[in-house]
């Protein structure tokens, strides 16, 4: 990915400290429910599906929401993570998929900051480190979305799939009453061997530690001072992105990514992570 236009002082002359633009990056705890449910409310896109409010409030308290929040501490940016339980998994396990979606990006605020590779690439190392599905995350982008398409496939490196019937059923299933927009999609996954980009998004923002606005003309801070994967997880996420599991990765075809996970606990741990790593998820939220 490219750098974005670097900051010049010249955009905040006369501007105070604490006017300046700050996006405080974090997943959600239960605490977060009722200001998750309102942001979506309060900021629909036709692109992004209507989820029921339970099913939000599930994921929300799991802390399978990554946050955006400004200098307020308003949510700007929120993307989730939701269980896709179909035929044949345990219940008592994990899901087999699952679905990174409800990506949305406040106007203004949050959005024209190229920050969507970030979100999509945070949840799915996310879920990799902590809550690895059996076989893989997947997504579904409106086709008269073809920015979304882009952005998925052309930055973040997923490919094309075709749905089976218990994900288009399950997929169904989340949609509230409310969700109007019955518009043709196609759904994508992100592959194991696929990982080790996505780590190298993360971290490459990570290090940056603002984005440029080029519409607005406007830098904005990133504050990753809680989150996981800047802090107790880096360790793993610079393993994935540039160590020997990564190459590892990239040079096989896909391998599910709970078993990715385990090769990752077995033969690639960090020193510095072998006594404090554990998956923060082994069965059902």
């Amino acid at each position: 990915m490219n750098s974005s236009t670097p900051f010049s002082g010249a955009a905040t002359v006369n501007v105070s400290h604490s006017q300046v633009p700050k996006m405080a990056l974090q997943f959600s705890t239960e605490r977060d429910i009722d200001r998750i449910i309102a942001y979506y409310v309060e900021n629909s896109h036709h692109h992004v599906h209507v989820r029921r409010r339970d099913w939000i409030a599930q994921h929300a308290s799991a802390g399978q929401f990554m946050l955006g929040t400004n200098n307020d501490g308003d949510i700007i940016a929120s993307s989730a993570l939701y269980d896709y339980m179909v035929e044949g998994d345990d219940p008592g396990g994990l899901p087999s998929y699952y679905e990174v979606g409800s990506t949305n990006f406040k106007k203004p605020g949050g959005a024209g900051y190229g920050l969507y590779p970030l979100f999509i690439a945070s949840q799915v190392i996310e879920a990799f480190l902590e809550m690895a599905p059996r076989q893989k995350c997947i997504a579904n982008v409106y086709d008269s979305s073809p920015v979304g398409t882009q952005l998925l496939v052309g930055q973040v490196g997923w490919v094309t799939i075709e749905p089976t019937e218990d994900i288009l059923e399950k997929f169904k299933s989340t949609k509230s009453s409310d969700h109007s927009n019955d518009e043709p999609m196609t759904w994508y996954a992100s592959q194991s061997q696929c990982l080790p980009h996505q780590a190298r998004i993360v971290l490459h923002w990570i290090q940056k530690a603002e984005a440029y606005n080029r519409k607005a003309d406007m830098t904005m801070a990133l504050d990753f001072s809680d989150f996981a994967l800047a802090k107790q997880n880096r360790p793993l996420v610079e393993e994935i992105a540039y160590g020997d599991f990564g190459r590892f990765l990239e040079s096989r075809t896909h391998i599910p990514l709970q078993d990715a996970q385990r090769l990752l606990r077995e033969r690639y741990l960090p020193e510095c992570s072998r006594s404090t790593y554990k998956p923060r998820r082994s069965g059902p939220v």
